[in-house]
């Protein structure tokens, strides 16, 4: 595995066949790629796929190779996400700045034309071990539903509903653990997760190829810079990238610092699901920009190559990938 300094300086889709955060860090969303139920009837013959902070873009090439039409529901689900952490960390202003509820700006072409999105939401209601660690999840869709509860990742939004609810309801929702008082007295928080899903059905021809591509703008998780231990071994931050980092970090708390900001993010990407496809990815390319040629960007990769101040490809061939992406990626930018 290489562990990579770049400079000195996710969710995934699912198909249906129908046939055979923390103190002194801001929240996101991760997303990712593709990813389908275990078909052998369809294979992932091309993937190309750009990440950077502001955008994400992946462009297939799908090939049914049986001799009949697949037809199912093809879906972008986001991993669960508690809202309620919107009230004790900072969160991109897309979560508490309305109730769009499609926060990434998901959009998919089929063959060069826009699909026409359907929208779910999922419900689930973490248990955790004494150590604050979950330990399972309970779905409370059908519940949260029937209550008419507010399609958003909102938090404010949902606490407002909650508070017209009638009291025996608001009870038997607090004592089934998907409320609970915050902060403030008679101030109740939603305790549950938000996962969106956007669907759609495709049928892919027997024989032929099918072309997909989507994109989204990345809601990276972050935090004040520094490396641990932990952060190390997810991200491949060596002797090397963590120097690179001290340099970076050196020139705050001085007059050669002033009105300097420096974060890093967490990026993440699925890539594993991939597996789910007949046989491997047959053509791979994946794009990094850093977008600025004094940011650090590490992960754990090998095949990296540089092509650009700022940009840096691995392409692989026959390509089964065996664990997913995970991207650290600091910037320093002037607050004046």
């Amino acid at each position: 595995m290489k562990r990579l300094l770049i400079g000195a300086s996710a969710a995934a889709l699912f198909f249906f066949p129908s046939i055979a955060a923390a103190n002194d860090g801001f929240a996101g969303i991760d997303a990712g790629g593709i990813t389908f139920a275990k078909t052998d009837a369809v294979t992932m013959a091309k993937e190309e796929l750009f990440i950077s902070l502001d955008e994400v873009r992946v462009s297939y090439v799908f090939k049914n190779i049986t001799a009949n039409d697949v037809t199912g529901e093809v879906a972008f689900p986001l991993p669960p996400f508690m809202i309620s952490i919107m009230l004790e960390s900072d969160t991109d202003d897309r979560l508490s700045s309305g109730d769009e509820f499609n926060v990434l700006g998901f959009t998919a072409l089929v063959d060069g034309k826009p699909v026409s999105l359907s929208a779910d939401a999922q419900y689930r209601l973490p248990s955790y071990d004494t150590e604050g660690r979950i330990t399972s999840e309970r779905d409370v869709t059908q519940r949260l539903k029937s209550l008419g509860v507010p399609t958003t990742y909102n938090a404010e939004t949902v606490i407002a509903w909650f508070a017209t609810l009638p009291a025996e309801t608001q009870k038997a929702l607090i004592a089934e653990g998907l409320f609970y008082e915050a902060s403030e007295p008679g101030r109740y928080a939603p305790a549950y997760s938000v996962s969106a899903i956007f669907h759609w059905t495709q049928t892919f021809p027997a024989n032929s190829e099918v072309r997909i591509a989507h994109s989204y703008r990345p809601m990276p998780s972050g935090s004040v810079p520094g490396v641990w231990p932990d952060l190390e071994a997810q991200y491949c931050i060596d002797e090397g990238t963590k120097r690179g980092i001290e340099k970076t970090l050196a020139p705050l708390g001085t007059e050669a610092g002033e009105g300097m900001m420096v974060v890093q993010y967490y990026l993440s990407y699925i890539l594993s699901t991939a597996n789910s496809w007949a046989g491997p990815i047959g053509d791979f390319t994946l794009t990094l920009d850093k977008g600025d040629p004094t940011s650090i960007i590490s992960l754990c990769m090998d095949g990296i190559e540089k092509t650009g101040p700022t940009t840096f490809r691995v392409h692989k061939t026959n390509f089964k990938p065996e664990r997913d992406l995970q991207i650290y990626l600091l910037k320093a930018e002037k607050t004046e």
